[in-house]
């Protein structure tokens, strides 16, 4: 079975920054919503994965902070136009085949790894560790 497990709010960051000045008739930013779409749907036609899903961060691994005090200490907000599209994108992505997880104090890249954890992990480009494409052994 190949699973492809993609990191969310990676795909949602990359398409609203590559992506300016796009927006709908009512002058709502669209950015992120376009980029993040056109990025599935070619994953899906790249790929052919049998199942799909999409992991978002939610909250930071507090382990992780304890040992570490200063992780991620100088990342910004995110942008405020930003926030409705992510929201618009979390309930888009079941229609588009893909099931959402994510798991509280968790990033998507740790849960990622848990789920390629005991399978052969291929990275989809060679610099990106930030999808998982597994095979069943």
């Amino acid at each position: 079975m190949k699973l492809l497990l993609i990191d969310g709010h990676y795909y949602v960051y990359r398409s609203f920054f590559a992506i300016q000045n796009l927006s709908n008739s009512r002058g709502e930013p669209t950015n992120a919503i376009f980029g993040f779409t056109k990025t599935l749907r070619r994953m899906l036609k790249d790929l052919r994965p049998e199942l799909g899903a999409v992991v978002w961060d939610e909250g930071l691994p507090q382990r992780r902070v304890e040992l570490q005090p200063a992780y991620k200490e100088t990342r910004k907000e995110m942008p405020q136009p930003m926030i409705p599209q992510l929201d618009f994108i979390q309930k888009l992505t079941p229609l588009l085949g893909f099931r959402n997880i994510s798991l509280p104090d968790t990033e998507a890249d740790d849960l990622m790894g848990c789920y390629a954890l005991g399978r052969k992990p291929i990275s989809h480009r060679p610099k990106m560790h930030l999808r998982f494409w597994a095979s069943r052994r």
